[in-house]
């Protein structure tokens, strides 16, 4: 997979201690969570796991439309989102990106 134009030389997972409520919200229930670097507004929620260690849960469009606004195409964005962030995986700390479903579960069919 060749990377996208806005593609980073470094992976955005870290574990950083930059100020944000909600990855203070994460850090407080695992003290080893990693983040998407640059993405705090895109956290909805804690995901938990069993056997593993309760992550940072952000939600997928947020990311992509993110990427957009900083001047990707929609398809960049996903090259960028695919190879760079959820291609970041470093372990069982690592966050979770989530694709939330429409309120109405019959849009899903037609």
């Amino acid at each position: 997979m060749a990377k996208a134009k806005h593609a980073k030389t470094e992976p955005v997972i870290d574990r950083s201690d930059a100020e944000h409520p909600m990855r203070d919200a994460v850090a407080e229930i695992n003290s080893d969570a990693l983040f998407a670097d640059g993405y705090d507004d895109c956290i909805i929620g804690i995901a938990s796991r069993c056997g593993i260690n309760d992550v940072a849960a952000y939600d997928y469009d947020k990311v992509i439309a993110k990427l957009v606004e900083e001047g990707c195409s929609h398809e960049e964005a996903i090259e960028h989102f695919d190879y760079n962030i959820i291609g970041a995986y470093v372990g069982d700390n690592t966050p979770i990106f989530v694709r939330l479903l429409p309120t109405k579960i019959s849009s899903l069919t037609t």
